[in-house]
């Protein structure tokens, strides 16, 4: 089902503006791009609420190893995402704030860049209710290096003795 996004157009009328765009497979040793749209011709842009920053460190990883990142480990956005801006907090009973800066593009001096920031409610972690959590873990083989099952079980146990996992918060792990 189609939602309703400004100006009463639906998501699917939306979606039918843009190409299909399809990244390499995952054998491609190329770095996929996004083409260029000039906002006139195409105002409309989504962007996800979670954040993902694994780019960073698994460059800052390559990097300290003395290697060059794998192209396809470089996603710009997961970059960016990784540093705090410290963008406004919401302020009364509002759930989220925005922000927007806009400056000039340092590579392009006819273009701009813009930066919106949105930054939810935080949430007083006594206040969270009691949750059951269940934890669906990769044991595969693929994740037996140092830097991976090991390390989350570390991380499992460290969140167990912190007590971030609280008593209330029945918590199970299943393997896959």
């Amino acid at each position: 089902m189609p939602w309703i996004i400004s100006n009463g157009r639906s998501s699917e009328a939306i979606v039918d503006e843009f190409p299909t765009l399809r990244p390499p497979d995952e054998s491609s040793d190329l770095p996929y791009e996004n083409p260029f749209y000039e906002a006139l011709t195409k105002p409309f842009s989504t962007f996800s609420v979670d954040v993902d920053t694994a780019s960073y460190s698994l460059v800052r990883r390559a990097l300290n190893e003395g290697d060059r990142p794998d192209p396809m480990h470089v996603r710009i956005e997961e970059m960016l995402n990784y540093f705090d801006y410290n963008h406004p907090a919401p302020t009364g009973d509002e759930p989220v704030a925005l922000s927007c800066t806009v400056g000039p593009c340092p590579w392009n001096s006819s273009n701009h860049l813009a930066m919106i920031g949105v930054r939810a409610k935080q949430v007083q972690f006594d206040d969270v209710p009691p949750s059951n959590l269940v934890f669906l873990i990769d044991v595969s083989g693929s994740m037996s290096s140092p830097d991976k099952l090991p390390l989350l079980k570390k991380c499992y146990a460290y969140l167990s003795r912190t007590y971030v996992l609280r008593i209330e918060f029945p918590s199970s792990l299943m393997p896959r």
